[in-house]
């Protein structure tokens, strides 16, 4: 299966970003453009409020 499975995090109806999952089965985030500018960080150690995509850490 290539596709990519995604949803959206929405938090008091506006969009946080989104969760996805990777072909490899390991989730990924990437906070929307808005949610940068003005909201906060859902996580501060392991989602910083920047741009990019963050993918979660085998443990």
């Amino acid at each position: 299966m290539n596709s990519i499975k995604q949803i959206e995090v929405v938090y008091k109806s506006r969009l946080v970003g989104r969760l996805a999952l990777t072909k490899e089965h390991l989730c990924a985030f990437e906070y929307s453009a808005e949610w940068i500018s003005s909201g906060f960080s859902i996580s501060p150690f392991e989602l910083p409020l920047r741009s990019g995509v963050f993918i979660a850490k085998l443990v």
